[in-house]
């Protein structure tokens, strides 16, 4: 279920994006139709009509083959308009009934008398969350005398950016651990700033803040780092989320917010 709902999501992002795409370019489409016949040696011969009720149209001379090539590609363009606008109301339609009616629902249903004698197919989403942070482990320690950053429920973290990630994070209900330590071949234990549940999709994901971007030596640990997460089959864009500051540039408060609207829905 939850490998189909990665699927859907996917297929809708994919639509969207056709959408997106088709809809500029129709902005700057010619006006008229296509039609195409051959004349009596088998060339082809374009014509521009203004409607479909015009039976011949203007023919256009080989110098005008462009305009015969813009008018193919609008009618190309408005038939994937249509595709994907069919396809994004059926994907939307399928997520709505699939969300509406979980699989913890049925879990749910039952009296809590039952619950006790249920072992359910899968672990409902408040088990899930419950045994994620049952988790204990110990991050990297503090340097006495370092600078001292809080998050509003106090607690302690290495710069003013993972602080306003983790305010993020927690203002949606967005469970996470702060560097907490993970394994990669290859390179050994690292401490990802944010280790995240995605509940819907049960898996974690890695958020990694790289905070000085302008120093070389910071910049090559960063790629040396973001090449091992690869390696160990962590893909950006995938379970790898990434964000970055300069000096010059600090952290984009928008950039944050769109990155947990793409990974986590949340507006």
């Amino acid at each position: 279920m939850d490998a189909f709902m990665v699927q859907l999501n996917q297929e809708k992002l994919r639509c969207e994006k056709i959408l997106k795409t088709v809809r500029k370019r129709l902005v700057n489409a010619p006006v008229g139709m296509l039609r195409i016949t051959k004349n009596g040696e088998g060339y082809l011969q374009y014509y521009v009509r203004n409607s479909s009720l015009e039976r011949s149209g203007q023919y256009l001379r080989k110098e005008n083959h462009e305009l015969a090539r813009r008018l193919a590609q609008k009618e190309y363009d408005e038939a994937l308009q249509e595709y994907a606008v069919d396809m994004l109301k059926q994907v939307n339609e399928l997520l709505e009934l699939m969300e509406s009616r979980s699989l913890d629902q049925v879990y749910d249903g039952f009296p809590l008398d039952y619950k006790h004698l249920i072992h359910p197919i899968r672990p409902t989403d408040q088990m899930a969350l419950e045994e994620w942070m049952s988790f204990e482990y110990s991050g990297l320690p503090f340097n006495p005398g370092g600078p001292e950053y809080y998050t509003s429920t106090g607690e302690r973290m290495r710069s003013k950016s993972e602080v306003l990630l983790a305010e993020r994070l927690h203002s949606y209900g967005i469970p996470y651990r702060y560097e907490c330590p993970l394994y990669l071949e290859g390179m050994g234990t690292i401490y990802p700033d944010f280790t995240i549940l995605d509940l819907q999709n049960r898996r974690e994901l890695y958020w990694e803040h790289f905070g000085m971007l302008d120093d070389s030596e910071y910049l090559y640990k960063a790629n040396k780092k973001i090449n091992a997460y690869i390696l160990n089959d962590i893909f950006p864009g995938d379970r790898l989320i990434m964000t970055g500051e300069t000096g010059q540039q600090p952290l984009n408060t928008l950039v944050v917010d769109r990155l947990l609207e793409h990974y986590f829905g949340v507006k």
